[in-house]
């Protein structure tokens, strides 16, 4: 008994490292922690697809507007997001959760590059969209920092649906949703921690 309370414990003990060390070594590099707000309105897409925009700007009904969470480390060159966003599309509700990585270009600028990906559900059953899609973006932007610990960007990103998503106009059959977005929102820094 005595040996198997001796394994067990090794491994519970085991698993509470495991568990706590990403907190232990996160503060040990440079990096910076910020959370933030952004909203959205259509724009012309490069390319023909189902979302593209064709009306006059801005459109009724379609914007999107979502948090973020961005995390930046190694000295500030390059910075990685979560960006889940409430995306109105012809009067429907869908989710849209984008992952994407930003490389800062330029040594006095703060424009940056960015490439991801992204899914979005539509949020109950529709006529105009399937329930599920997902694809590849891209795009760039601007930082404009406004204090210490706020800064303000704008930036214009690119979606390609990698599947059927978007009813065509003669209700036949679904196609792929390629569509943009132009952006603004708004960082505010929470952790920011340099090299000692």
């Amino acid at each position: 008994m005595s040996f198997l309370r001796t394994i067990f414990m090794g491994s519970r003990r085991k698993k509470v490292f495991f568990l706590l060390f990403p907190f232990y070594v996160f503060p040990l590099f440079p990096q910076q922690l910020s959370t933030g707000l952004y909203g959205g309105l259509p724009v012309p897409a490069i390319g023909e697809g189902a979302m593209f925009f064709h009306e006059g700007f801005p459109p009724e009904g379609r914007f999107l507007v979502g948090g973020v969470v961005a995390y930046m480390p190694f000295h500030e060159r390059y910075f990685v997001t979560a960006e889940p966003g409430l995306m109105m599309w012809e009067g429907e509700p869908l989710i849209t959760i984008p992952a994407v990585v930003h490389v800062f270009f330029g040594r006095t600028t703060k424009a940056y590059l960015s490439l991801g990906a992204y899914s979005t559900f539509c949020m109950h059953s529709s006529l105009l969209f399937n329930s599920f899609d997902a694809g590849m973006m891209y795009g760039a932007g601007f930082s404009f920092p406004a204090t210490s610990h706020i800064t303000f960007f704008v930036a214009y990103r690119m979606h390609y649906g990698l599947f059927p998503f978007h009813r065509d106009a003669t209700g036949s059959g679904y196609y792929n949703s390629v569509y943009g977005f132009l952006t603004a929102g708004w960082y505010y820094r929470l952790i920011h921690k340099t090299r000692q």
